[in-house]
């Protein structure tokens, strides 16, 4: 018999909120004492009230006025210890919530961002995180402060006139209905604020990530215009919550006005019958307003728990996305050292969407070889699949199970800890984190971590020593956002010597020649040529020249492999590999001397 998986609410009590239980009963304890004690009071008012309406003499009637005071104090110490029980947990439950949240997407493969833009992830891990704060905290806190309120005030009013509470049922009764309605509409806008929130946020990334291609475009008010569009939307949606909210909270405050005057016609007919004394009277009156105040508490209560549910599951259909499952690593993780790698009759598509789902596949019955310590050269025009193979080849993509082999073990039974210990990738987008170049190349490491020696080979490996020194800080220049204060070839070297930092026995560079002159291409093959026989190496690019060492070539088109072999075999089988050759070959012969950069005869001398 199937049983029902448990909701995101139920796993995030078990998960969070049940093991800070003895703290919430504690908290509730206090909340209960603190209510208890705040109807209590009445009734001491009362007593005092009739005692100097009756000129008893003060000694009869002091006492009441300095318990009343000890009473007061009392609920000060009560309503701050469960403030304390309930708020402390709150904000622990939120950071570990956000952390596992945080170590989720780190371990998401890159299909998942195509589905979740950054912004999204942003507002859900923020916006959403406080709206579950609100939750465990302050709302659980207000729920029972209104259920004990409303429970014990009700009770003395009853006790004290039942006809008297059953007429002041009725106005708040009303009060009750329209603020459920009211309360229902505020969800709705709430969950269209929350996608217009997420769209904004998306507005605001964009806008800094590609400030550069925005102002060379000059689509600075194009992004303006569509920015006040998206922000207008959201305003436009909390005016109409803070309209609701104006008009439906002062209810229960007429509603409370009508209680108390039926209180003084009921209750000033019954003072005069004898029924009723004046105590009486301010007692009821007092009632009267706790019960108000809950009743406008119980308003923001339903709404922020309503508000607090739907961030939840907002919250939790990020942390149940499933990363592609992978085998526990060994331990300890070997050695990385140099491996074969084999594909057989690859055939891969990316997952159907509706701007991809009438695309043919992305890569189509691809097969090759390479053997431990070789190096293979991946060539194609643009969109020939390049980098989709090499995401295949490092698991940033899943490939069908039986395509891909490492050392003779199908990639899929790989940890994620073994292959990203295996292999260094210098990616084609040169990421750079807003740190200095040292944090930079050194990522694999924490600061105080890092070793000058592998740090300083490693930019020698990469052909950018020369120009880091050259820098007024060196190595602990700051790079600026994605590295916005370098160039690209610099930006693309720094990240080269990222990957060469740490050991490895895969080492793959997805185009990373592209933004380099031929000189500095030269430079850099040359050191990885000198190294070869540490680690398997990958090269992808579109230069013939980066490849001609290489032991094994795939030439890539649309996706197919239109032919494999060495340089001089490909120079005599290959119409494509030959043509693009002899073309590079002829703009490379036409390139000025004097227009090669002039540290590169620096360069030179040093390596």
């Amino acid at each position: 018999m199937s049983t029902t998986p448990p909701g995101p609410i139920q796993r995030f009590l078990r998960t969070y909120a049940l093991r800070y239980l003895p703290v919430y009963l504690v908290g509730g304890a206090a909340l209960f004492a603190t209510n208890y004690i705040n109807v209590l009071i009445p009734q001491f008012v009362k007593d005092t009230i009739d005692a100097v309406g009756q000129n008893q003499p003060s000694a009869e009637w002091v006492h009441y006025v300095v318990f009343i005071g000890l009473l007061a104090i009392t609920v000060i110490v009560t309503r701050t210890l469960s403030r304390i029980m309930f708020f402390n947990p709150g904000r622990t439950i939120e950071f570990r919530l956000k952390n596992d949240y945080f170590r989720h997407l780190l371990a998401m493969a890159p299909a998942f961002f195509q589905r979740f833009r950054i912004g999204e992830l942003i507002s859900r891990g923020t916006n959403d995180m406080m709206s579950v704060r609100a939750i465990i905290g302050f709302a659980t806190l207000q729920l029972i402060n209104v259920v004990v309120a409303l429970t014990l005030c009700i009770y003395q009013m009853i006790r004290l006139d039942v006809q008297l509470t059953l007429l002041c049922a009725i106005p708040l009764l009303a009060s009750v209905w329209i603020l459920r309605h009211g309360v229902g509409r505020l969800m709705t806008l709430f969950k269209e604020a929350q996608g217009q929130l997420s769209a904004l946020s998306d507005t605001i990334m964009d806008a800094y990530t590609g400030a550069t291609v925005i102002q060379t475009f000059h689509a600075t008010d194009t992004f303006l215009g569509l920015f006040d569009k998206r922000n207008d939307d959201y305003i436009e949606t909390y005016r109409k919550m803070t309209l609701i909210r104006a008009l439906i909270l002062p209810i229960v405050a007429v509603a409370g006005s009508i209680c108390l005057v039926l209180l003084v016609f009921i209750g000033g007919h019954k003072v005069l019958s004898g029924a009723f004394s004046l105590g009486d009277i301010a007692a009821y009156a007092a009632y009267i307003n706790i019960a108000v105040t809950s009743l406008n508490s119980s308003g923001w209560v339903v709404n922020s728990i309503q508000r607090g549910v739907v961030s939840l599951r907002r919250v939790y259909e990020i942390l149940d996305a499933e990363s592609d499952p992978v085998p526990s690593p060994p331990n300890p993780i070997p050695k990385p050292a140099p491996v074969s790698i084999e594909v057989r009759n690859l055939t891969f598509q990316y997952p159907e969407t509706n701007d991809t789902a009438r695309h043919s596949a992305a890569l189509s019955d691809i097969s090759f070889r390479i053997e431990a310590a070789q190096t293979l050269g991946i060539f194609g025009p643009t969109g020939s699949g390049k980098t989709t193979l090499v995401h295949l080849l490092t698991k940033l993509l899943t490939p069908p199970r039986n395509t891909v082999w490492i050392n003779g073990k199908d990639i899929l039974d790989w940890s994620r800890e073994e292959l990203r210990s295996l292999i260094s990738v210098a990616p084609q987008d040169a990421y750079l984190f807003s740190r200095s170049i040292r944090e930079n190349i050194g990522f694999w490491d924490l600061p105080k971590d890092i070793s000058a020696e592998k740090l300083n080979e490693s930019a020698q490996l990469a052909c950018v020593e020369g120009e880091i020194r050259s820098l007024p800080e060196g190595l602990d220049t700051t790079v600026g956002e994605r590295g916005i204060t370098l160039s690209g070839g610099q930006r693309q070297r720094v990240a080269l010597a990222r990957a060469f930092y740490r050991d490895f026995g895969v080492l793959v560079l997805d185009d990373v020649l592209s933004a380099v002159d031929h000189h500095t291409e030269r430079l850099l093959i040359d050191h990885i040529r000198r190294r070869s026989a540490q680690f398997t190496t990958i090269i992808v690019s579109n230069r013939i020249s980066a490849l001609q060492h290489a032991d094994k070539i795939l030439v890539l088109v649309d996706g197919k492999l239109s032919a494999t072999g060495t340089h001089a075999q490909l120079l005599a089988t290959s119409d494509v590999y030959t043509r693009t050759w002899e073309y590079q070959q002829q703009e490379q012969e036409e390139q000025p001397a004097e227009l090669l950069p002039s540290w590169t005869t620096k360069e030179a001398a040093h390596g």
